[in-house]
């Protein structure tokens, strides 16, 4: 018991979690939800909330020291003083950490779906000449899957190589528009969107605006590693993001 009559752990319950609740915090805002990070930090909260929860009982009782001769409403009342900022402290830092691993988790099922899509009958119709046909199934699998960007992705595809640029050009800036929380979507559309303008339409301004918005928004990225270099080549011989 410390002078004001209140077990340590209470206190060490209070300050661990706290601590844990900045931690996870800049981790979040420094890298985002990495793998099995949100695991983690759920794990870590729950054992915390649940380790306040059992020395809540200890605080509570608040005996030796100057409450101990205090009447037990008050002695309840300073109890619940020490544990409930801990509770909410780290009852908060668990629903953080549940949110970061749902995210990971949907994130982990949307990327194997997108590679388990089946293109077929839109393939089928390009590889017959039908463009129009083409790009309409396309345009049915992204209704019936809107979280998933690849068939808009091989319908701006199918648009550029049939030299329809300002078609290819509006898809993806749909994709950017649509995908605006998805770093990974968006960085990709606008890489690929920013070679199409170099590249296809002759918008070197707008080009260039857009790689340097890369380099801004996503610095860490294999695509503001080329939009640098493409800055500094003049955008000659576009590389390949892939």
């Amino acid at each position: 018991m410390d002078r004001l009559g209140v077990p340590p752990d209470g206190v060490t319950v209070l300050v661990i979690g706290a601590l844990c609740a900045a931690l996870a915090a800049l981790l979040r805002r420094r890298f985002g939800p990495a793998p099995r990070l949100g695991a983690a930090l759920l794990c870590l909260g729950l054992v915390l909330t649940v380790g306040a929860a059992i020395v809540a009982p200890f605080a509570m009782k608040a005996s030796p020291g100057p409450l101990g001769s205090a009447p037990v409403p008050l002695k309840l009342l300073f109890g619940l003083g020490v544990f409930l900022p801990s509770l909410w402290i780290t009852g908060r830092m668990t629903g953080l950490a549940a949110a970061a691993h749902f995210d990971e988790f949907l994130h982990r099922v949307n990327a194997e779906h997108r590679h388990s899509m089946d293109y077929g009958k839109a393939r089928a119709r390009e590889r017959g000449g039908d463009v129009e046909g083409a790009l309409r199934e396309y345009r049915k699998y992204f209704q019936d899957h809107p979280s998933i960007p690849e068939p808009l992705f091989s319908a701006a595809q199918l648009l550029a190589h049939r030299r329809r640029f300002s078609e290819a050009e509006a898809v993806l800036r749909e994709i950017c528009a649509r995908f605006r929380k998805d770093p990974a979507v968006w960085t990709e559309a606008t890489y690929r969107l920013a070679n199409l303008l170099d590249a296809d339409i002759g918008d070197k301004p707008a080009a260039t605006a857009l790689f340097r918005e890369i380099i801004r928004v996503a610095g860490k990225s294999e695509q503001a590693r080329l939009a640098a270099e493409r800055l500094l080549r003049g955008f000659s011989n576009p590389p390949s993001a892939d």
